[in-house]
């Protein structure tokens, strides 16, 4: 609908006015007064700006801009009139009834668009023609509507060749400002540093609370790095981030402010508030609009915080070996951190540590392991000492070996006790840590407890030097503490010992040695356990009865196969061959006798004998007699020697048809063998005695085949005594004769009963061997 003009109320400045409207030219644009009396003044009116505007209905109806104090303004209401009287500007608001975001973009298209001016007549007037279409179109929509939108008002009010122009600038204009949001008048935000509760550092930066809320920005740190890119800088930041941080001191503070700035700034170049520049006119005259305010499009942010670096250090340890030799160094291994609320361990600008210094002592040796306390016991003995200072390059995230300044000497327990004191760190380290600052760990933590083996010794003694064939021997085992202590187990008790002793046969009496000889047999092991220094008697060893000579060695050792052994206690074995350990196989001394003449006539019997002297087995001896015919051509004894003697099962006559069973010395018959139908006359026996270990077959004693002691010659009854017929000799003749035989005779005996032999491992008793 086309203006109605009417008289302005008043004039700011003096002009005359013609009654009939005039048409004047400013600055390109067509300028139309309404008719007034000469004698009134009246204020400067909005002029038309560029556009067009045609008669419609007889009433004036423009399209484009009006023009005041060099502001383009443009109706806001279709169907009042024109701002003829003059117009001012009100102030900034928001248009009734039309969105924020609508307000923002009419601001923008009125400054953007509807300020310009080019050389190009038309194309001032086209663009204006536009922006008040936009105008109208967001905030007098219903009457835009009703006259028939752009199509319909650019027909009735602008040229037709410029149609085409106005409505493709119409959809320029709307492209431009579709996106376009209102955004405040004042951006805001907050940067927020988060604390850890546990270490009070700034372990967080949070960007919250951003309007407008889709600005981006720049933090820029002070005092701290980015943790995930190690920078102080980060872009793209956005509402809502959380970023790890990680504080960095200077390196010469050690109080000092986080501080934390933030760049701002929004997409758009240019940002409108939702409201646009305000205009009013004449009572009747409709209000016109004008640029509206702008919004800040990049806005800082800022926040600090006061932080401190001193820290509290700490050491945890665990030695290196439960176990130490004597001889050989403590060492314990020691990782740093810091105590429970405290600051992180410092490090200075080029990623380095602050070293600390931690001194520990090794107390020790103790007889049971220690009880876990606060403090050392008062005047608990101090075997070593160790100092570690951290690299700066590894600081707390390395781990540390403590050697002590001395070797394991001792057996028992050592404990170790770490302690951290401002006293003895640099001047640089000691300002960032708690004044007066002492830490330790307790004493007596198993884990950092050594363990030196207890060096236990012993003296063994047999109760016997000599011992029968098969017969038994006690040892006596006495304990002793070398070096140190007898270590104590956890319920208070000495760690028993276990030993291992070894019985080793040799058939000569055995050399003092370290070790065991490749030909020493084992024969035997026995057991036995340590608990005291107390003696204690080994389970008594009873001989194999397969060793009927020689001698027996014992040697004891600490067991290597119990637990005990290498850790608790130290490994030893004594002496092989101690004379106090040895004790000699002794066999009973076997002599035999054969009976030395035999007959063979009807009811005769022969026989062997054995005299048994020294100790007998304690199963006894089994004795057995054979009797071996020599060769025919042998008719006395004095033919017969051991070389000579022929002693085969095929010339066995005699054989004992029992055992004879000796428990004890003396003299021991065989058996009586008859002589009749098996000894022919003037013939030899040669006898052979075998001696066995009672109940086995482990020979002791055989005689030797042909021994001039084991010979029986065979002859044949003497004949019965007749009178001769005297020759002269007279009546005592024939007795003088039987006289001198049997004289003779009893020579012969008496030499037979004083031959003695020596036997194959028999030593004489109470004969002389050679006698004979």
């Amino acid at each position: 609908m086309p203006h109605t003009p009417t008289r302005p109320p008043r004039l700011k400045r003096s002009m005359r006015i013609g009654t009939i409207a005039a048409s004047l030219l400013i600055g390109g644009s067509i300028v139309i007064a309404p008719a007034v009396s000469s004698a009134v003044t009246i204020q400067p009116m909005a002029v038309i700006g560029h556009g067009y505007q045609q008669i419609v209905d007889g009433k004036l109806a423009p399209l484009g801009s009006y023009q005041q104090d060099g502001v383009f303004l443009y109706c806001g209401e279709m169907h009042k009139i024109g701002p003829w009287t003059g117009t001012h500007k009100v102030g900034n608001q928001a248009w009734p009834g039309v969105s924020a975001d609508d307000n923002a973009r009419v601001s923008m298209v009125v400054e953007t668009f509807g300020q310009r001016v080019v050389a190009a007549t038309r194309e001032n007037q086209n663009m204006h023609a536009a922006v008040q279409l936009y105008v109208w179109d967001k905030i007098d929509h219903a009457d835009f509507v009703k006259d028939g939108g752009e199509r319909g008002i650019v027909a009735q009010r602008a040229p037709a060749d410029q149609h085409a122009d106005i409505l493709a600038k119409l959809q320029t204009i709307r492209n431009a400002a579709k996106d376009l949001t209102a955004r405040p008048a004042v951006a805001s935000g907050k940067i927020v540093p988060i604390t850890d509760p546990a270490t009070k550092q700034i372990t967080k930066v949070r960007v919250e609370g951003l309007s407008p809320a889709d600005a981006t920005g720049t933090l820029t740190l002070d005092g701290a790095v980015f943790a995930d890119t190690g920078t102080k800088t980060i872009t793209g930041v956005v509402n809502g981030q959380t970023l790890d941080v990680r504080q960095m001191l200077p390196d010469d503070a050690a109080d000092y402010t986080v501080k934390v700035s933030g760049d701002f700034f929004i997409k758009d170049k240019t940002a409108y508030q939702g409201q646009i520049g305000y205009w009013e006119s004449g009572t009747d005259e409709q209000k016109t609009v004008g640029p509206g305010p702008k919004a800040p499009t990049r806005f800082a942010l800022n926040a600090q915080q006061q932080v401190s670096s001193i820290f509290s250090p700490v050491a945890g340890t665990q030695v290196a070996s439960t176990y130490v030799k004597k001889g050989q160094q403590f060492q314990d291994q020691w990782k740093f951190g810091v105590a429970s609320g405290s600051q992180p361990w410092r490090q200075l600008a080029d990623g380095s540590y602050l070293p600390v210094t931690a001194k520990g002592t090794l107390y020790g040796p103790f007889q049971a392991r220690p009880a876990e306390a606060e403090q050392p016991p008062a005047n608990a003995p101090v075997a070593s000492h160790a100092t570690v200072t951290t690299d700066p390059k590894t600081g707390p995230t390395g781990e540390y070996t403590a050697t002590g300044d001395e070797t394991a000497k001792e057996g028992g327990y050592y404990t170790w006790v770490v302690g951290i004191d401002q006293a003895d760190q640099s001047e640089r380290t000691a300002k960032n840590i708690p004044a007066g600052y002492a830490w330790n760990d307790r004493f007596g933590q198993v884990a950092e407890t050594h363990i030196v083996p207890s060096a236990i010794r012993f003296n063994t003694s047999l109760d016997k030097n000599q011992v029968e064939i098969g017969g038994t021997f006690t040892d006596t085992i006495t304990p002793s503490v070398h070096d140190g202590t007898w270590i104590r187990d956890d319920e208070g008790k000495r760690v028993a010992v276990k030993l291992r002793g070894v019985a080793y046969w040799t058939p000569e009496k055995p050399a003092v040695s370290d070790t065991v000889p490749k030909d020493a047999e084992p024969i035997q092991t026995q057991y036995a356990t340590l608990t005291d220094v107390e003696p204690v008697d080994a389970e008594p060893l009873t001989l194999p009865k397969d060793k009927t000579s020689g001698f027996v060695s014992l040697r004891w050792c600490i067991d290597d196969r119990t637990k005990q052994f290498g850790q608790m206690v130290e490994a030893f074995c004594d002496q092989f061959g101690l004379p106090s350990e040895t004790v000699e196989i002794v066999p009973p001394t076997i002599t035999t006798k054969a009976q030395p003449t035999a007959q063979a006539s009807a009811g005769d019997t022969v026989q062997d004998n054995a005299h048994v002297t020294g100790p007998i087995p304690a199963d006894g001896l089994d004795t057995t007699f054979e009797g071996f015919l020599q060769p025919a051509h042998i008719t006395k004894a004095e033919q017969i020697t051991p070389e000579t003697a022929v002693c085969t099962p095929g010339n066995r006559i005699f054989t004992s048809s029992k055992t004879t069973v000796i428990t004890k010395a003396g003299v021991h018959p065989s058996e009586k063998f008859k002589t009749d139908g098996v000894l022919p006359d003037n013939r030899v026996i040669a006898w052979v005695e075998t001696s066995k270990v009672g109940g086995t077959d482990h020979q002791v004693s055989k005689g030797v085949c042909g021994d001039v002691a084991e010979l029986t010659s065979s002859h044949k009854p003497a004949p019965t005594p007749t009178e001769l017929a005297f020759t002269g000799s007279g009546p005592m003749t024939p007795w003088l004769i039987g006289g001198g035989i049997a004289a003779l005779t009893g020579i012969a005996i008496y030499a037979g009963l004083l031959i003695r032999r020596r036997r194959d491992q028999i030593a004489p008793v109470d004969e002389t061997p050679s006698a004979a």
